[in-house]
């Protein structure tokens, strides 16, 4: 955490990180395990070979241990340098003191009683279910369209039935001739 200067006679008070802060390092965190949770041992392997990786299995893994254990690393250094470079810690601090002094919110909450989450799923659920109406209603149309055109498809599905036990007699008719006439 962050040490920062009092405001009351210059004494340091203990600044706790933002929490969208914490938040973006738990995600970060979050994508950094999903990604090498999927990137398996045997992907890294199969890259050298068949066999490579059977003759030198014990070494691949040490190099793929060095490899995520590396690259985890890196990557995280590259997201603090990242953080730092844009003072993002100080703009989500100030981002939260800023939701903090809007006006009560929806339901009578005001926003600063809210977990950052809790906001974003609020907006999220708003968006989804006009969404969902908008798509509701676009079904609602192509539905209605369907049923002006079943009556027409139901047409052509029954000429098409008609012509094909038609050619289907005809076929047979040809299939007799055929077999008298290979037969006189």
């Amino acid at each position: 955490s962050e040490r920062r200067e009092g405001l009351a006679g210059g004494k340091e008070r203990e600044m706790a990180a933002p929490v969208r802060y914490e938040r973006m390092q738990e995600a970060f965190k979050k994508l950094l395990d999903k990604t090498f949770d999927e990137f398996t041992f045997e992907e890294f392997a199969d890259e050298f070979g068949s066999e490579f990786k059977a003759a030198h299995r014990d070494y691949l893994h040490d190099l793929y241990s060095q490899f995520v254990q590396t690259t985890r690393s890196n990557s995280e250094l590259e997201f603090d340098e990242i953080v730092f470079q844009n003072d993002l810690k100080e703009k989500l601090s100030g981002l939260e003191r800023l939701i903090e002094r809007q006006p009560e919110g929806s339901c009578g909450v005001s926003t600063a009683e809210k977990m950052p989450s809790d906001v974003v799923r609020g907006a999220t659920m708003k968006i989804k279910g006009e969404e969902k109406e908008r798509l509701s209603k676009w079904l609602s149309e192509l539905e209605k369209e369907n049923d002006a055109l079943r009556p027409q498809v139901e047409e052509k599905l029954s000429q098409v039935v008609t012509a094909t036990s038609s050619l289907r007699v005809r076929k047979s008719g040809y299939d007799a001739m055929l077999a008298a006439a290979q037969n006189a």
